[in-house]
């Protein structure tokens, strides 16, 4: 007997799925510092701390090499004389160039290991800084030929291109040490690293400059104190994921002031250029 009212069979019911709750974005480094002098201090002083002996005594190289160097270029302008051979004088003043561009990479090298070790927070000698600044030394030559002629070339076109150039790849001298890479690697890294920095890392760069970049012993620890700083904060907000915190406005201020002087000494460049050139034609009328 069939029933007299009969059950149908349940349909199924789609499920709603809530969607999962955004994830906060990850908080930049609490020691991220945006202002351009602070970061500088933080990375002469980060140097300071960890390398003060190494940091001192590769001044102290930089200086005997350079009192050295006019000795030496006194008695090689003297023999030369002497000599008075056309052909041995071009291939003595190569010789002494060529000596004198690896010597001044060494030193620059030497400085880059210690600033690259100080990051981390690691010792390191100055006879140890030498040794991987020398093994090394033809790559930074190869790096440094690359930097400073596409930065001379750039810089034809109205200054501006060759200043964003040399800003955008100013790290690759020191990720040349630091990360082991080689020349173009080194400079796509900086360029990787700076992206989205620019204001502040040329900030950080003349504000180095200003802060006393020829300050004898600690000259090359305070020319290598923004690299320190920034490359730090760089790669440290690039490794978090999280977003780039404000830009501390005296970036801003340091790169205006800067783009103003590049245009007013062009212009004055073009209106002497143009001031000698109107007094030959006034002579050659005369």
């Amino acid at each position: 007997m069939q029933p007299n009212n009969p059950v149908s069979p349940a349909v199924p019911q789609p499920v709603t799925l809530s969607p999962a709750p955004a994830s906060p974005a990850p908080e930049a480094p609490s020691d991220y510092i945006s202002n351009p002098f602070l970061n500088s201090v933080r990375g002469l002083v980060q140097m300071l701390k960890v390398n003060p002996v190494s940091v001192m005594l590769s001044g102290l190289v930089g200086l005997v090499g350079i009192v050295l160097f006019f000795i030496g270029q006194i008695i090689v302008t003297a023999f030369v004389t002497n000599v008075g051979n056309p052909a041995t004088i071009v291939i003595v003043g190569l010789v002494a160039a060529v000596v004198l561009l690896l010597a001044f990479l060494v030193l620059c090298g030497s400085y880059n290991v210690i600033a690259g070790r100080s990051v981390r927070n690691e010792v390191v000698s100055v006879g140890e800084s030498y040794r991987v600044a020398f093994k090394r030394v033809f790559g930074y030559l190869v790096l440094f030929l690359i930097y400073w002629l596409l930065t001379g070339l750039l810089s034809i076109l109205l200054v501006v291109p060759g200043i964003y150039f040399a800003t955008r790849a100013s790290l690759a001298f020191f990720v040349f040490y630091e990360e082991n890479l080689g020349p173009w690697a080194s400079i796509k890294r900086s360029f990787s690293l700076t992206s989205g920095h620019f204001m502040e890392m040329l900030g950080a760069i003349v504000a180095s400059s200003l802060l006393g970049g020829g300050s004898g012993l600690l000259s090359g620890a305070i020319s290598l104190s923004p690299l320190v700083g920034r490359y730090h904060d760089f790669k440290n907000l690039k490794d978090s994921g999280a977003q780039k915190p404000k830009v501390h406005y005296l970036n801003t201020l340091i790169v205006v002031l800067t783009l103003l002087f590049v245009v007013i000494y062009a212009g004055l460049v073009v209106i002497l250029a143009v001031s000698s050139k109107n007094s030959i034609q006034d002579r050659s009328n005369t």
